[in-house]
């Protein structure tokens, strides 16, 4: 995430935010974040202070000092910094210390103790060399630890990068979010509904002649937790990036800037997703659980993947994994919920439960502690709506409930 400081975007006659993103396609652009990408990765070892240091010379070097620190502020961010040594450096501060009020005074004149014999003695009391305590000394301070990886991107990459974070920052200050998905393919959408639960966004869906409308609370609508909701949502961005057509339309504050603005959020070729893209990806799980349904099933049965998007009451959307179709038109549409989907699964439950048409079932495989009477006591109350499975999905009870009148 970038600094408020770092933030450029450019403000319309109708109030509409327009973060300043660079284009990827540009040398001198691209050419910069190489620079600080490569320079950074020079500093392997180096102390965090040395680390900012050593950049400081490309940024002020630069005619555009605001974007040369966000992108050095995107790399640091990536970058994974350990604390040096495996002394304990309270443990060190301690010793040496306690040495140092014993031999009190300590300095440079003749009948003066000298620090470098205290050091040494703390040194051999703790098992380690005088170089090893004087680097553990104060390694517990953030300006202290050392760089152990920085990322390896390419200049195009850190670009991309950048151009999320800047508008990552913005949705920081969101009051709310909408997003309109126009026509949408019921893998993109089941993709997008399982990143705002994973995320544990509040939102709330409808079906509009343009398609389906997704209102997302933001973190200025939240009354306690707003900094870490205000993250998931950042943090959600992203994955919204991975939908082919989507409309997005924010309500943010920011200082100094009087009233609200809105950020619009449209696909551009200046921004890319880096989350892992499966919209048309099917599971394993559900693959085997699929060619077992299809082994057991009865003639006139057939096993399909789940195509239909269906708001539940409003709250949040059904989009079943796979549907069986029998003879006079009966089907059963079902939804698995394995142990990694299972994040926001009470909501979602009672969303089921209150507005759930007939021909659902949800599988709860291997519910939590936290949720499992909870899930028992659905299972009772919504007449079949809702499925406990101890370790997998059973086939056999799946097909009595198909073959049920729904």
């Amino acid at each position: 995430m970038l600094s408020t400081r770092w933030v450029r975007f450019r403000t319309s006659q109708e109030r509409q935010c327009q973060p300043m993103l660079l284009d990827p396609r540009r040398r001198d652009n691209c050419a910069l974040a190489e620079a600080l990408a490569a320079h950074l990765r020079g500093l392997t070892g180096a102390t965090r202070a040395a680390v900012e240091e050593g950049l400081e010379p490309l940024v002020k070097g630069e005619g555009r000092v605001k974007v040369a620190r966000g992108l050095a502020e995107v790399l640091l961010d990536r970058c994974e910094f350990e604390q040096a040594g495996a002394l304990n450096p309270v443990e060190v501060r301690e010793v040496l210390f306690r040495l140092a009020m014993e031999r009190f005074p300590v300095g440079s004149l003749p009948e003066m103790g000298r620090r470098e014999e205290l050091v040494a003695e703390a040194a051999a009391a703790l098992g380690a060399t005088p170089r090893d305590l004087e680097r553990a000394l104060y390694a517990d301070l953030k300006a202290e630890q050392r760089l152990a990886a920085a990322p390896d991107w390419t200049g195009e990459e850190l670009v991309f990068r950048y151009n999320a974070a800047l508008v990552q920052a913005c949705l920081l200050r969101a009051e709310d979010l909408t997003l309109t998905l126009p026509q949408p393919d019921p893998a993109r959408v089941r993709q997008l509904v399982r990143y705002l639960r994973f995320f544990e966004l509040l939102h709330a869906v409808r079906e509009t002649e343009d398609g389906v409308t997704l209102t997302v609370d933001g973190p200025g609508s939240v009354l306690s937790g707003a900094r870490r909701y205000g993250l998931q949502m950042a943090r959600f961005f992203p994955a919204l990036l991975l939908q082919e057509r989507f409309r997005g339309e924010a309500t943010i504050t920011w200082p100094h800037k009087r009233g609200r603005l809105t950020l619009i959020l449209e696909p551009s070729p200046r921004l890319r997703s880096w989350y892992p893209d499966t919209g048309a990806w099917t599971p394993r799980e559900l693959t085997e659980l699929s060619d077992r349904l299809t082994a057991a099933a009865d003639d006139g049965w057939v096993v399909r993947p789940g195509e239909e998007v269906e708001p539940l009451g409003g709250q949040t959307l059904l989009i079943p994994d796979l549907v069986l179709v029998g003879p006079g038109g009966r089907r059963l549409r079902i939804e698995v919920l394995w142990p990694h989907r299972q994040r926001d699964l009470g909501d979602y439950l009672d969303a089921v439960a209150a507005h759930g048409p007939p021909d659902v079932l949800v599988c709860v495989v291997r519910p939590a502690k936290k949720w499992k009477r909870r899930v028992l006591a659905l299972e009772d109350a919504t007449g079949g709506r809702v499925m406990v499975c101890a370790r997998t999905v059973p086939v056999a009870r799946i097909w009595t409930v198909a073959m049920q009148e729904r």
